[in-house]
């Protein structure tokens, strides 16, 4: 099971499991959507402040990247809802 050191950070252990935790733990999962979802300009979206700090300071951000492609999550909704499901989380 994993720990914690003196700086209260987690100590991973290489051997954790599901049996770790009680029986009616519930497992959840989330993004952020602006490192994950792409589509910048779609769907009615407009710039938020990240896009406008992303696109003009590009030499503050690592390989001067943005939120106009990201993970493109915006284009596979069905891909992902599958995954989810698939992951045995409940939407």
């Amino acid at each position: 099971m994993a720990s914690f050191d003196e700086a209260c950070e987690i100590v991973p252990d290489d051997h954790i499991s599901s049996a770790d935790f009680d029986y009616d733990f519930l497992w959840g999962a989330s993004t952020s959507a602006y490192q994950v979802e792409g589509a910048a300009s779609e769907g009615g979206r407009g710039p938020s402040i990240w896009d406008v700090y992303c696109l003009t300071n590009p030499g503050r951000i690592v390989d001067g990247d943005n939120g106009n492609n990201a993970g493109f999550t915006y284009y596979k909704t069905k891909v992902n809802l599958h995954s989810i499901t698939f992951s045995s989380f409940y939407l």
